[in-house]
């Protein structure tokens, strides 16, 4: 590899390496950038001559990158993510003087436990900024922050990119939920009470079954699923208007419109537990109106 001046080196280039690695298409890479195709192919064409290798082949299904561009791709993403931090924590607004929008991703149960404290939390903090609730998971979530499309992202993320921070904020776990006007049992339900009752189901692969089938199997019991849905608002619903039974995480039912009318029941074995995590680019890692986001929603649930 040729020697670098490094007055001289144009940053550009990196970041048109990091875009071509996420993207694997010279069209797409210059669309994020914001470039025309050329313009893309040319900085390709001075990375390869920069580091004497081809960094991207085709193939099938686009472009891969050769052994020298995994080994490059890592270290210069850290590098790219701590100039951006630099730069923004030199630009550090006052967030009570901010109008900026914050932008959250989330599913709709999580959002169900968070968004109504963390607003209020944020207008004594924050009193000109904005919250947009963003439909995200751990699926969308990562490529979403990596993108600037999120500027935080909360929900049950047990392993994330080396440029990402993450750090719990709650523990998870279930409920049984019933509107006591309809089912005969009440609180705590019995493992017979709950065996005895039609249930709504949610999954969100279309599974008939929960982990509360394996328990019941243990005791020689049975349960029917009435319903099925993918929908945790729906579930909700349900119980409020039919005689069946929900097995629910316990923040959403608990902050559910219908909690009032519901009767929430510990379950009568043990509830699975999830680990639910705010995560965040390192990017934003030293801008103050991300610093105090973080810190509310730490406040909040600690």
């Amino acid at each position: 590899m040729p020697d670098i001046d490094l007055r001289t080196f144009d940053l550009n280039l990196l970041k048109a390496l990091d875009v071509l690695d996420r993207e694997r298409n010279v069209t797409e890479a210059a669309k994020r950038l914001g470039i025309g195709q050329p313009a893309m192919s040319h900085a390709l064409a001075r990375l390869r001559h920069l580091f004497n290798d081809k960094l991207f082949v085709r193939s099938g299904t686009g472009m891969v990158p050769t052994a020298r561009a995994m080994e490059l791709i890592e270290p210069l993403r850290a590098a790219l993510t701590q100039i951006d931090a630099t730069f923004l924590a030199q630009a550090a607004p006052d967030p009570r003087a901010s109008t900026r929008r914050l932008k959250i991703g989330m599913t709709d149960v999580i959002a169900s436990a968070v968004t109504s404290r963390l607003s209020k939390a944020l207008a004594d903090h924050a009193p000109q900024a904005s919250l947009a609730v963003i439909n995200a998971d751990r699926t969308n979530a990562p490529a979403m922050l990596d993108r600037g499309e999120l500027d935080l992202a909360i929900g049950l993320f047990p392993e994330v990119p080396a440029w990402h921070e993450k750090r719990k904020l709650f523990d998870e776990d279930f409920v049984c939920v019933f509107d006591p006007r309809v089912i005969r049992a009440s609180s705590p339900i019995t493992l017979e009470e709950f065996a005895a009752h039609q249930h709504v189901l949610v999954t969100l692969r279309g599974d008939e079954r929960g982990f509360a089938d394996a328990a019941l199997e243990t005791a020689n019991l049975t349960r029917q699923i009435a319903i099925t849905t993918s929908f945790f608002l729906l579930a909700g619903e349900l119980v409020h208007r039919l005689p069946v039974i929900a097995t629910l995480p316990r923040h959403f039912a608990e902050n559910s419109i219908y909690s009032k009318s519901m009767e929430l029941s510990e379950l009568p074995f043990p509830s699975p537990k999830m680990t639910i995590s705010m995560v965040w680019h390192r990017r934003n890692e030293g801008n103050a109106l991300s610093i105090m986001l973080r810190n509310l929603l730490v406040k909040t649930f600690f």
